[in-house]
């Protein structure tokens, strides 16, 4: 892939939002690190206060003046959950799945089949049927793997039976792997459609 490159061709705008979509979830994880390190060190200063277990509290406004706070959590299960591989990671990581899949399939799927000329539904991706496969147990089994579902992967093997999936940034790069290859066969498919020489213009989500 060309991460850089200015490709307005609707293959290049996929590859646009795949490396959006990555930075996306890379940057979060690192201001889960980040913010883990700050609350650790408020947690340190609230025991010496004699607060073992200070809560968190979110919502908007001055806390000093008038304050509806519309959910909270301890600081140490904020920690727990903000370690490398912790719960809001696996979050983070089931809601790239399925955001991915679904611009894939209500977007992409057509625009690309259109490019290359052929019917949208026999325009496959195995990276894309195992994310599709993945993101059914992430969003009806609570995550946790099924034979039914994430057990039929032709690739993707991010998870036993009965497993919590968790992706993360090994697992998105075999997932990326996989669409630089497809990309390329498409693109080579596009180029050889006539007329497709010309410029495109598409607009990104």
């Amino acid at each position: 892939m060309e991460p850089l490159s200015i490709d307005q061709s609707p293959l290049g705008v996929f590859e646009r939002f795949l490396h959006d979509m990555c930075a996306a979830f890379s940057l979060s994880i690192g201001g889960l690190e980040l913010q883990r390190k700050q609350l650790e060190s408020g947690l340190a200063d609230s025991e010496r206060l004699g607060n073992e277990n200070p809560v968190i509290y979110f919502g908007q406004g001055d806390p000093n003046v008038a304050f509806n706070p519309y959910g909270a959590v301890t600081i140490r299960m904020a920690i727990a959950g903000s370690v490398r591989g912790g719960r809001y990671s696996v979050i983070l990581s089931q809601a790239w799945a399925s955001s991915v899949y679904a611009a894939w399939e209500h977007h992409f799927r057509t625009t690309i089949s259109e490019a290359i000329g052929c019917p949208r539904d026999e325009l496959s991706s195995d990276a894309m049927g195992d994310l599709r496969l993945v993101r059914h147990d992430i969003e009806h089994e609570l995550g946790i793997a099924t034979s039914a579902n994430s057990g039929r992967c032709l690739k993707l093997h991010w998870a036993e039976i009965g497993e919590l999936i968790v992706i993360g940034p090994s697992r998105i790069e075999e997932f990326m792997r996989l669409m630089e290859v497809e990309i390329a066969a498409w693109r080579s498919q596009m180029n050889s459609v006539e007329g497709n020489t010309k410029r495109w213009s598409v607009s990104p989500l």
